[in-house]
């Protein structure tokens, strides 16, 4: 798959599972505020979180991801996806008592966030629906946006202070955020 579309990482997106990040069209000063979780370096394993999620129905258990540090961020790579290039760089980002993976194509302004819960071996990737939760409590946010097209999702136009306030106050429950890929830890 090569990537042309408008958003560089969109089209790796499609490759990860259930790919629910959060696009990103400037992180402007936030991106000077991503780290490293060193926890994250190395091979994981997708793992069924539920019995329903079986390779016959789309998921890919037993997929490798392989989160390698080259530098300063992580180069994420799928095995089994010759043809795609790798994620690089992805960082995180700490908002509150959240971590996010932080990913963007080399010299591009935006990209894409994804919620994470490391525990001991287990790696979770949380989808969200903050659409609801912006338009009841922050009707008038600038930089938050529902997506125009298909589909029902955020946008976030430049992550500023207010965008990080907002994405703090958002509770922790399955009402918003939905931890359903998993990863074991292999290497």
């Amino acid at each position: 798959m090569r990537i042309t579309l408008r958003h560089p990482l969109l089209g790796l997106a499609a490759l990860l599972p259930l790919a629910s990040c959060i696009t990103v069209e400037d992180f402007g000063q936030y991106w000077e505020k991503t780290g490293m979780d060193p926890q994250l370096e190395g091979s994981w394993k997708m793992v069924a979180a539920d019995p329903e999620q079986t390779a016959d129905h789309g998921y890919g258990i037993g997929q490798i991801m392989r989160m390698v540090r080259r530098g300063a961020a992580y180069e994420m790579a799928f095995d089994g996806a010759p043809d795609d290039p790798p994620m690089y760089p992805v960082r995180t980002l700490n908002v509150a008592h959240y971590r996010f993976l932080a990913m963007r194509a080399e010299g591009e302004k935006g990209g894409l966030i994804w919620r994470y819960k490391l525990q001991g071996r287990v790696l979770e990737l949380c989808q969200t629906d903050l659409v609801d939760f912006v338009e009841r409590n922050y009707p008038n946010a600038v930089n938050l946006r529902e997506n125009e097209g298909e589909g029902s999702y955020m946008n976030i136009a430049l992550f500023d202070d207010h965008v990080f306030t907002i994405l703090s106050k958002v509770p922790d429950t399955e009402q918003y955020w939905f931890c359903e890929t998993k990863y074991d830890r292999v290497r």
